[in-house]
């Protein structure tokens, strides 16, 4: 789930890891297909829909921005972005509108025009609460869009603020009316453009074996220059070490994560290499605030602050992250990373101290019992943390975890979930404790505000904690208003004291990219925030062909 104002990193060479990196100055040859391994399935490819990390690979390939911002990730105004669907974009005097001028060549890929209109209707779509997208908060300083003529959208803000242009662009990909109009809202899930989008982006969707494969193809009619490549399938391993293991085999050309025994393998591989870059993902546990019997009422457990505070006392973090990750990976901060423009690096989230957490849970009654669990007024300080089957990160991260709090006379019983079931159980039938959540921010702060304002606490809505804080809003948003930077970093550090007071979750790490790739592929530019921004410029160099991209496209 993807979000700001950051400063990329080269690509660069970790100690852990050989420096045998491919050659990104492209000069590869037009065709041939790249298979991504991956560890989980996509949720949705239609792109209000999606919330996980490849449902987002594809529908970005699919649908276009109106304006596509600069690798140097730039939230603030319109400086960097260039023209995708908009050919051109113009301010109104007062900041509080902006009129984007739709390419008259832009087509969707059924042959129909792109017009003004979609854009009015895409924004429609991603609001409305049936659809629960997880980028409704970030279009909603969005007060209306006129379309004076049929190529013009002229966008209406409620109020001025740094990443107005940003928060827009960024957050909506557009759709096509023509496909999707006639669908009523709750059963857009069952459209067939849901299963079969139609886009105007560089690539063209082609299958989706659920659990298994996800094809798409370049578009080679569309209005745009082609993409090198001819085809990408992501081939999709439920196990997370199967999936590294066919890009170690040769049987896949790229994994966007390296972890555990595979970073010390690739360093011989005959077949692949590892590519560092500046990660943008991080790791969470979510504590969740609401009865899972009753969501109307408080955790049991967790709806109590100072319990919630004892836990993250309690977590020695640090050795969590050296076990796991060692080098590729620094303890967490809060809800982003340090890459982000608004970041403090120097905020500390909470500072570990065994003794003071245990000795908070004594005067709070929770007392050690036989077993060496702690129970109050009958009941057990038991907790039940989900961790996805695909992520053997969080997976061993939460061994850990569960070792570390039972110290505190705390039981954790981990439960793995495959990814998609495990978001149907956080985000619909909320019976859950804990869950250990990967989150992959926007260049912006709008991550931060879709997943933890008041406003965004509601069923199906993105903070599935459902924290909620008039005085953490209150900074979040002179934060995110001011044209001040020295203020809005104030308030911005203001309003994650506040969080972090109120512990409703524990930042466990921050990743750093560790990418495994096939020495024939030439990946363009990695983008932190993105690494499939520039998979259209993606090619296979000279001479490097093999069996599998002589297949014809779409077979």
């Amino acid at each position: 789930m993807t979000p700001t104002h950051y400063v990329i990193g080269s690509l660069f060479c970790l100690t852990a890891i050989a420096c045998g990196r491919p050659d990104v100055s492209g000069g590869g040859e037009t065709g041939g297909t790249v298979i991504i391994a991956s560890g989980a399935d996509a949720d949705a490819v239609l792109a209000p829909l999606v919330a996980t990390t490849v449902g987002k690979l594809v529908a970005d390939q699919i649908y276009e921005p109106l304006a596509e911002i600069s690798d140097s990730l730039n939230a603030i105004g319109d400086h960097g972005f260039t023209p995708r669907l908009a050919k051109s974009w113009t301010w109104s005097t007062d900041s509080s509108s902006i009129a984007f001028a739709i390419d008259p060549a832009a087509k969707w890929q059924d042959g129909r025009p792109v017009r003004a209109q979609d854009v009015k209707f895409s924004h429609g779509l991603y609001v409305d609460p049936t659809i629960h997208s997880i980028s409704a908060s970030s279009l909603s300083n969005v007060d209306s869009i006129t379309t004076p003529d049929s190529l013009t959208a002229v966008v209406w803000f409620k109020r001025r603020s740094p990443e107005q242009f940003f928060d827009f662009v960024y957050n909506l990909r557009v759709l096509p009316e023509h496909r999707l109009g006639g669908v009523a809202r709750d059963k857009i899930g069952e459209s067939s453009d849901a299963t079969q989008p139609i886009g105007s982006g560089p690539f063209r969707f082609v299958r989706w074996e659920r659990s298994s494969t996800l094809e798409i193809a370049a578009d080679t009619a569309g209005w745009r220059p082609r993409p090198l490549l001819d085809r990408v399938i992501v081939s999709v391993s439920p196990d997370p070490t199967a999936a590294t293991t066919r890009v170690l085999a040769g049987e896949a050309d790229f994994i966007e994560v390296l972890r555990g025994d595979a970073v010390q393998h690739i360093q011989n591989n005959p077949h692949a290499v590892a590519m560092n870059y500046q990660g943008y993902d991080y790791g969470a546990v979510h504590w969740n605030l609401t009865d899972p019997a009753n969501e109307k009422r408080p955790h049991p457990i967790l709806g109590d602050r100072s319990v919630r505070r004892a836990l993250a006392m309690g977590l020695d973090r640090a050795a969590i992250v050296k076990n796991v990750l060692d080098t590729l990976g620094i303890v967490g901060q809060g809800p982003y990373v340090r890459a982000q423009a608004f970041v403090d690096p120097t905020f500390v989230a909470f500072t570990y101290d065994q003794t003071a957490a245990k000795a908070l849970l004594d005067s709070l009654g929770w007392m050690a019992g036989r077993d060496a669990v702690r129970a109050k007024n009958g009941s057990r300080l038991e907790l039940t943390l989900l961790v996805p089957t695909s992520s053997t990160t969080r997976k061993r991260a939460g061994v850990i975890l569960q070792s570390q709090l039972s110290e505190l006379g705390v039981a954790v019983k981990l439960e793995e979930m495959e990814g998609n079931a495990m978001m149907e159980r956080v985000m619909s039938t909320r019976k859950w404790d804990a869950v250990f959540m990967g989150w992959h921010p926007d260049p912006g702060s709008s991550a931060v505000a879709q997943n933890w304002s008041s406003s965004t606490a509601i069923p199906g809505g993105p903070n599935i904690s459902r924290y909620m804080s008039r005085e953490f809003d209150a900074h979040l948003d002179s934060a995110r208003t001011t044209y001040d930077p020295a203020a809005a970093r104030a308030h911005f550090k203001q309003a994650f004291t506040v969080l972090n007071n109120d512990a409703p979750a524990i930042w466990i790490y921050e990743l750093r990219g560790a990418a495994g790739i096939h020495k024939r592929i030439r990946p363009a530019t990695i983008r932190p925030d993105a690494w499939w921004a520039h998979l259209d410029r993606w090619s296979i160099a000279p001479g490097q062909r093999i069996a599998r991209d002589n297949v014809g496209l779409g077979k």
